[in-house]
């Protein structure tokens, strides 16, 4: 698999270099991620999915489901608090705020690409609840859903000082595997940019 362009640029501590950081380079990380329905990217729960769940391969392209080829992507934009976000498809109905119990399907990726987990696959066809603004998950991943509604698909990169800072326990801010493997390939990379695709299934 083609690595990505690095972001880390944009993520890093150091403010001149986050000004380095092109939003070409931005761009990419998401025009990547859809040319990679061409190889093999599924559905979760189709036959071919389950089929696959358990290569390697796909495990490393694994990302959420792409029903239509998006020629044209948004540019990342950079938030407040410094999250930068791709909105992918808008959704409807109520959108997420402080407060607001939350599911979704999510993936996480390395900043290079390479897949780290997901909250679907391995025998997990559930989705991930929260409670947006209780501390329920990372700063990181509690700001780039913000404003999200049911439906809708957003990506966002989130830096190492609003991830996994606390540690990736069992215990700690999510999203965080259920299983051993994942949570140790999550800890292990967790001082690194990361890269978040989630899709809003349900408000309340």
């Amino acid at each position: 698999m083609q690595a990505f362009c690095s972001v880390t640029c944009g993520l890093s501590h150091s403010r001149a270099a986050s000004e380095t950081c092109s939003r070409r380079d931005l761009l990419r990380v998401g025009m990547v991620l859809v040319a990679g329905s061409g190889l093999g990217l599924l559905a979760p729960g189709s036959d071919n999915a389950k089929a696959a769940s358990n290569s390697l391969e796909f495990l490393e392209l694994r990302a959420l489901d792409d029903s239509k080829k998006e020629s044209r992507l948004p540019e990342f934009r950079k938030l407040a608090d410094g999250v930068k976000v791709q909105d992918i498809a808008e959704g409807e109905g109520p959108s997420v705020e402080d407060g607001s119990r939350v599911a979704v399907h999510y993936v996480i990726r390395r900043s290079n690409g390479y897949f780290v987990d997901a909250s679907y696959g391995f025998d997990r066809f559930d989705t991930f609840s929260f409670t947006s603004g209780s501390g329920d998950v990372i700063k990181g991943f509690d700001i780039g859903t913000k404003g999200m509604k049911p439906g809708g698909r957003r990506r966002f990169l989130v830096s190492p000082d609003q991830g996994y800072k606390t540690g990736t326990s069992k215990t700690s801010p999510g999203p965080i595997p259920p299983d051993w493997g994942n949570r140790r390939a999550l800890s292990a990379h967790a001082s690194e940019p990361l890269l978040f695709e989630v899709q809003v299934v349900k408000i309340r």
